[in-house]
């Protein structure tokens, strides 16, 4: 090898030296960048994180206050059905009583009609008699339907009373916040993950580029 190839040779070995300094050095410039692009990020990730956790709570109390009003409220219908099932059956008796007292009062009103028109007073007098009787125990008939109404209604008022009044429209704000926290979080974690993607290829091309700078320095100083 003459003297001027040795000397283009150390040249070239000179400038590629340069070169592959400076792409080790942009290439740690660059793995700097992304690893604290990736560390803001992560934070970013990690605030939304424990934004959308606090939603997730929000919405699970203001779910649970549903639950025990309904559970609060089924208990007391519960209680009302129940005393309408034991009064309704006999509520039907009854009327069915009522209502035979009622035929038979007419009925006997009837006879005394006919019977004073036939001039049978004393008859007429009989039957009118039986026909109040059979009014005064329509009208007891009656009076224990409309007390079993009554009891009816009264434990209808008492449900109606004790079912607690539940804000559904905080449940539904609470669950729109969580929603909204949950999308900004997976965004996030989604741009974080590129980044560590972006990272990791950064520092393929810093170690490439470092390997390639000592390789090219050792010849340097093979040559030197």
């Amino acid at each position: 090898m003459n003297i001027l190839t040795e000397r283009s040779d150390k040249f070239e070995t000179f400038i590629s030296l340069g070169n592959a300094k400076k792409r080790a050095k942009d290439a740690f410039k660059a793995y700097t960048s992304a690893r604290r692009a990736v560390a803001e990020a992560s934070s970013q990730m990690q605030s939304a994180y424990e934004e959308r956790q606090k939603a997730f709570e929000e919405m699970k109390a203001e779910l649970s206050k549903i639950r025990e009003a309904q559970t609060a409220g089924n208990t007391a219908w519960d209680d009302y059905r129940a005393i309408v099932a034991h009064n309704d059956p006999i509520i039907k008796k009854i009327l069915i009583k009522a209502n035979e007292q009622h035929q038979a009062m007419k009925k006997c009103f009837e006879l005394a009609d006919e019977h004073r028109e036939k001039g049978f007073s004393s008859e007429a007098s009989a039957y009118m008699l039986e026909a109040y009787d059979h009014r005064d125990a329509r009208d007891k008939l009656n009076d224990e339907v409309h007390m079993l109404v009554e009891e009816n209604r009264q434990a209808k008022e008492a449900a109606r009373a004790a079912t607690p009044e539940v804000d559904k429209a905080a449940y539904y704000r609470a669950k729109r916040r969580f929603e909204e926290q949950k999308e900004l979080f997976d965004l996030r974690l989604e741009a974080l993950r590129k980044l560590k993607k972006e990272r990791d290829e950064c520092m393929s091309r810093m170690d490439e580029a470092q390997i390639d700078y000592v390789r090219l320095r050792t010849i340097k100083n093979h040559h030197s």
